[in-house]
């Protein structure tokens, strides 16, 4: 597996297959090469993430999706004032339709 490859080897790896020449946003990247250069890409950030900030054994995939978790859950929550407005203009609509239909 990919990321049970030393940092080193990726490097080698990933100038080897020449995919440090496309683009980030996989404009005219080989199809081939997208999967392994996210899994490189991944574990180069995870490590300099750790060393980074020396954090040892630190659980890298777990921090991220507990940050992708709350990211999901701030973008689909919906706020309670937006509740009460949905709620407010529903009134108002069901008493446009009794007032028309009266």
């Amino acid at each position: 597996h990919i990321c049970a490859e030393p940092i080193p080897d990726l490097l080698n790896l990933y100038h080897s297959t020449g995919m440090r020449n496309y683009r980030s946003d996989f404009h005219r990247r080989p199809y081939k090469y997208v999967g392994l250069r996210n899994q490189i890409e991944m574990k180069l950030l995870q490590h300099f993430f750790v060393e980074q900030y020396a954090l040892g054994g630190f659980d890298f995939a777990s921090y991220l999706h507990a940050c992708f978790d709350k990211s999901f859950l701030e973008l689909c929550e919906v706020e309670v004032s937006s509740w009460a407005f949905f709620i407010f203009l529903l009134v108002l609509n069901l008493i446009r339709y009794e007032i028309a239909k009266a």
